[in-house]
């Protein structure tokens, strides 16, 4: 079912995503339902449970386990989600790049040019534009290097380990700056993770104490295991984890290791949902 602007409801949202995961991990299971479904006395008598009981096939043998099912978002603070701020400093970087810097300095078409923000102290406004006359400046007093690059090639310059000396516009945003030379006569500017944002230890602990918590109210007397899947699904970047969150990073975390462990749950799975890759731990009562 669909609300009136055409979007899937609650409970059909959960259903498609609990059974594509299966699906994407090649989980045999021969019923899937919501708790409405399930228990609907239970539901409508307000005793609460998972979003999702699924009946499993291993090997011959039926369990049945019980998903609680969240999504990944990322931090807001009062301007707004940082990864939404990031697409809108890059199209204003962009802009700026291509009316006013582009028809001063042509030569700039030469370049690839990606940075990564500090995500605690984001420009705005004219700080964007500043952003841009400091990289080009920051070539043009390295042309010799830069002018040495072969294709392909690239300067990085990344903080802590060499600071943008004489550049306090950049070196007070800029967490890197990444110059490549490049066959393309485009404009090639970008700010790094403008769609998606990375890896946020704080959020994902508190998703899964808050899941807990829940899980502690919860009944399920009637299943086997109970999972909590934390899905980074969707186009929008709100939503997103970017390209440094690495599955090997989340297990090797301990402050997320150590909530999942801690959480009741039988499985914790983060799992991205548009890379197609998932991070499971398993809960301390597990061998």
């Amino acid at each position: 079912m669909r609300d009136a602007s055409g979007r899937k409801n609650k409970e059909d949202y959960e259903r498609d995503m609990a059974r594509e995961y299966l699906e994407f991990k090649g989980i045999h299971f021969t019923r899937l339902q919501t708790l409405a479904e399930f228990r609907p006395a239970h539901a409508s008598e307000g005793i609460d449970g998972p979003d999702i009981f699924v009946t499993l096939l291993h090997d011959d043998t039926h369990h049945m386990t019980g998903i609680e099912l969240t999504r990944y978002i990322c931090r807001k603070n009062d301007h707004g989600s940082a990864s939404l701020r990031l697409n809108d400093i890059n199209d204003k970087l962009n802009t700026y790049v291509r009316t006013v810097l582009i028809p001063k300095a042509r030569d700039l078409r030469g370049f690839s040019i990606s940075m990564t923000l500090n995500l605690e102290n984001l420009p705005r406004g004219q700080e964007i534009c500043d952003i841009a006359d400091g990289v080009v400046k920051f070539i043009d007093e390295r042309r010799i290097e830069m002018d040495e690059l072969v294709i392909e090639d690239s300067y990085t310059r990344r903080l802590p380990s060499v600071p943008f000396d004489g550049f306090p516009v950049l070196a007070r945003f800029l967490k890197s700056l990444r110059i490549m030379r490049t066959e393309l006569n485009d404009l090639a500017w970008k700010v790094s993770d403008a769609t998606a944002i990375g890896l946020d230890d704080d959020i994902i602990v508190a998703t899964i104490v808050e899941k807990s918590e829940k899980l502690a109210k919860y009944h399920v007397d009637d299943c086997d295991e109970t999972w909590l899947l934390i899905a980074a699904d969707g186009s929008g970047s709100d939503c997103r984890i970017g390209p440094p969150m690495e599955r090997d990073r989340i297990l090797e975390n301990g402050k997320i290791v150590g909530a999942a462990q801690r959480s009741g749950f039988d499985k914790v799975i983060i799992w991205e949902r548009v890379r197609e890759w998932d991070a499971v731990i398993r809960g301390q009562t597990q061998t």
